[in-house]
C-alpha cells in the first residue's frame, strides 16, 4: 500500500485517566485497590490500573466517575460537606456524594473542575501537592489550580478519537484534543481518503479505513496482522466518512457520494468488512460539504450536517433505520461558505456529544461545541487546539 497504517487504538494515551493540572500525576485509587472505602490519591501516570476511570452522565445530567479497575465510584466520604473532607471510592448507589458537575476552569479550554453535587465544592489535591500520594478531598471553590483537572471522555457514548492531520507534504500528525498535544506518525502518508472507525463502541476509534489514489479501500486495526482488502474502484465516490452505526449493523457504516451526486450507506461489520451498498438518493452533490461524527441532538442517533453553496449549513437529524436514516433536514444557519474544511472531533467538550471544527480561508481552526437541540446545535464558536497556528497547510483533517 505503499505506507505504514499508524496505529489506531488509543486506550493509552490518557483517555481513561483524570490528571491534575498542576502536578500532571494521575487520580487513582491506592494500590488500585477494589475495597469500598479504598483512598483516592495522585500518583505518576504509568498506566496502573487503579488510575482508569469512566465517566457516565446520570438522569439529571450529573458525572458519575467510576473506576475502571473496581467498578466502584468516586465520593465524598461519609457525604461529608466540610473543606478538606477525604475523597474515595464506593460501590456504586444514586447517592448524591457520587455525583459530579464538571465546568470549564477559568481561563482554559481544555481543563476542568469537578464539583461535588452534595456538597457544592470541588475535587482537588490537598495543598496543590506535587508528591505521589497526596490525597484528594473537596474544597470550597476560591479558584485554586489544585481544582484543575484534564478529563477522560463520557463513556455514553462519546467518541474519544484523535484529530489527525495530514500535510501538503504528506506528513501524518496526530492531535490529542483534550491536551493540545500533537505527534508526528509518518512522512510518507499517500491516501487520498481516511475513515477513523469505532465498531466496538467503546468510544476509541479502534480501525481505520484507507483508500489509495488507485482507488482501493483497505481496513486495519491494531488486532489485526495484515490489512483487510476491501477491493477497488473506491475512487468512484468524493467523498468518504462514517458517522457512527446508523442502525445497519453493530458496528459503523460508511457513507459515501459518488460523483453523480447520489449517497450511498454501505454496512459496516465488526471486522472491517464491509455488507450491502444502499442508495440513500441523489442531489448530494448540492453541499459543498458533508460529515458527522456521533449523535447532536441527544436522542441516541448519528446525525450529520451538509454546507450547500450558498453557504447555508443543514442538519439531517439520525432516525436509526439504516435504510432510511435520516429525517427531514434542518437549517442551521448561513454564513458556513467562509470554511473550507468542517470535520468532526471528539467530545471536547465532555458532555457526551461530539463536536464541529471548521477551518477558515485564514487558516483559523474553530471549535463549535455541541448543544444537544436540533433546532441550535451548536455554541458559539471558539479557537481550537493551537490558537496561533495557520492550518492552511494541511490537505485533509479527520
Amino acid at each position: 500500500m505503499g505506507v505504514e497504517v499508524p496505529a489506531v487504538s488509543h486506550a493509552a494515551d490518557q483517555a481513561g485517566e483524570i490528571v491534575s493540572g498542576v502536578s500532571g500525576k494521575c487520580l487513582e485509587v491506592d494500590n488500585s485497590s477494589t475495597n469500598d472505602g479504598a483512598r483516592v490519591q495522585q500518583w505518576d501516570c504509568k498506566g496502573q490500573a487503579g488510575s482508569k476511570w469512566e465517566m457516565t452522565r446520570t438522569d439529571d445530567g450529573a458525572l458519575q466517575i467510576i473506576n475502571s479497575n473496581s467498578g466502584k465510584c468516586l465520593e465524598v466520604a461519609d457525604a461529608r460537606t466540610d473543606n478538606g473532607a477525604p475523597v474515595q471510592q464506593s460501590a456504586c448507589t444514586d447517592a448524591k456524594a457520587q455525583r459530579w458537575e464538571a465546568a470549564k476552569f477559568p481561563g482554559t479550554d481544555y481543563y476542568y473542575t469537578l464539583k461535588n453535587v452534595n456538597s457544592g465544592k470541588l475535587l482537588e489535591i490537598d495543598n496543590a501537592s506535587l508528591a505521589n500520594g497526596a490525597r484528594a478531598q473537596q474544597w470550597a471553590d476560591n479558584g485554586q489550580r489544585a481544582a484543575k483537572w484534564l478529563l477522560p471522555p463520557l463513556k455514553k457514548y462519546s467518541p474519544g478519537f484523535p484529530l489527525y492531520a495530514v500535510t501538503k507534504d504528506g506528513s501524518l500528525e496526530s492531535w490529542n484534543v483534550f491536551t493540545s498535544t500533537s505527534s508526528r506518525l509518518v512522512s510518507n502518508w499517500d491516501f487520498t481518503a481516511a475513515v477513523q472507525v469505532d465498531h466496538d463502541k467503546d468510544g476509541r476509534a479502534e480501525g481505520l479505513y484507507t483508500r489509495d489514489a488507485e482507488g482501493n479501500l483497505a481496513y486495519t486495526n491494531d488486532a489485526l496482522d495484515d490489512d483487510v482488502d476491501l477491493g477497488d474502484g473506491w475512487n468512484q465516490y468524493d467523498l468518504l466518512f462514517s458517522p457512527g452505526d446508523l442502525g445497519g449493523t453493530k458496528a459503523s457504516e460508511l457513507l459515501a457520494r459518488d460523483t453523480s451526486g447520489v449517497l450511498w450507506l454501505i454496512r459496516g461489520n465488526l471486522d472491517g468488512s464491509l455488507g450491502e451498498r444502499i442508495r440513500l438518493g441523489g442531489g448530494w452533490g448540492a453541499y459543498t460539504q458533508v460529515t458527522g461524527l456521533g449523535d447532536l441532538t441527544a436522542d441516541g442517533n448519528p446525525d450529520i450536517v451538509a454546507a450547500d453553496k450558498d453557504g447555508v449549513l443543514w442538519l439531517y437529524p439520525g432516525t436509526g433505520n439504516y435504510r432510511a436514516p435520516f429525517g427531514d433536514r434542518i437549517r442551521v444557519g448561513g454564513g458556513w461558505g467562509q470554511f473550507n474544511l468542517l470535520a468532526f472531533v471528539s467530545d471536547a467538550g465532555i458532555d457526551g456529544r461530539s463536536d464541529l471544527i471548521a477551518r477558515d480561508g485564514a487558516g483559523g481552526l474553530w471549535l463549535y461545541e455541541s448543544t444537544g437541540k436540533a433546532d441550535s446545535p451548536f455554541k458559539p464558536r471558539r479557537k481550537f487546539l493551537d490558537e496561533t497556528k495557520n492550518w492552511s497547510g494541511y490537505r485533509a483533517l479527520f
